[in-house]
């Protein structure tokens, strides 16, 4: 490749514009934080390695096209291919309050959330449970708040008894039927739908972000649906959750 020797200041300039799409992503993304990050999806971790990788790519293409021979004209793709690139970072960083993005922070206020809830992953996470409550001035901003009693987390237990057994098979099928109902239900964390071995009780272990979110959804409507699917009048027992462990993610959380 024979080098241009030309626009020198121009060419230089473009090129540490271009490092900083391409090489700056590679320190700041390959890391715990982001690409080896425990708390992200492997299929998350899965986009931003192949997002830089994609970088690098791009970077070196406008590279060839700063320093080889030829046309100054090419200069000027370099040049649309680093305002894409810086166009795209401020429009998100711009747009981030509408899906929750930004910076790592580390807590520190106290000893449940000093050890893995820096990571905005864990901190989104916890955030959306009601478990991460930052404060409303400077001053506790980033600091992990014991929660009140109304509050804390609530786990419900619902049971009914079958007027007959039924098998794994068939209370598959009607959990399945349901389960739909039940995303992205306000305050409802996550439910698990539950069968006892010998097929004659089932129901679900419910987690709610307060009790208030919970008593919202076991009204009377609800009750008499549950009681026509399954032939059972349900009962609850609530019991405080003011921990969990989650090895899915690899933490443990405290709700008071």
């Amino acid at each position: 490749m024979e080098f241009a020797t030309d626009n020198l200041l121009a060419r230089a300039l473009l090129t540490l514009t271009t490092l900083g799409y391409s090489l700056a992503p590679v320190l700041a993304d390959f890391n715990k934080t982001h690409a080896t990050n425990p708390l992200w999806t492997p299929h998350a971790r899965f986009h931003v390695v192949w997002q830089v990788s994609s970088y690098c790519g791009i970077g070196l293409i406008a590279l060839y096209l700063i320093w080889s021979a030829g046309p100054t004209g090419k200069l000027w793709l370099a040049v649309a291919l680093a305002a894409a690139m810086y166009v795209g970072f401020f429009a998100t960083a711009l747009t981030m309050p509408r899906f929750g993005g930004g910076p790592r922070r580390r807590q520190r206020s106290a000893a449940d959330c000093d050890r893995e809830h820096g990571w905005k992953a864990a901190r989104a996470r916890r955030q959306r449970h009601g478990i991460l409550r930052p404060g409303r001035d400077a001053r506790h901003r980033g600091t992990c708040h014991s929660l009140t009693q109304e509050d804390t987390m609530i786990t419900a237990v619902v049971q009914f008894a079958l007027p007959s057994p039924i098998s794994l098979a068939e209370a598959t099928s009607r959990f399945e039927s349901s389960a739909p109902k039940y995303q992205n239900l306000k305050g409802l964390i996550r439910k698990y739908y539950v069968r006892a071995e010998d097929g004659r009780t089932a129901g679900g272990i419910y987690l709610w972000e307060t009790r208030a979110a919970a008593e919202a959804v076991y009204d009377g409507e609800w009750s008499a649906r549950v009681e026509k699917l399954y032939g059972g009048k349900p009962t609850i027992t609530w019991f405080d959750t003011p921990v969990i462990v989650d090895n899915a993610v690899g933490a443990i959380t405290r709700a008071a």
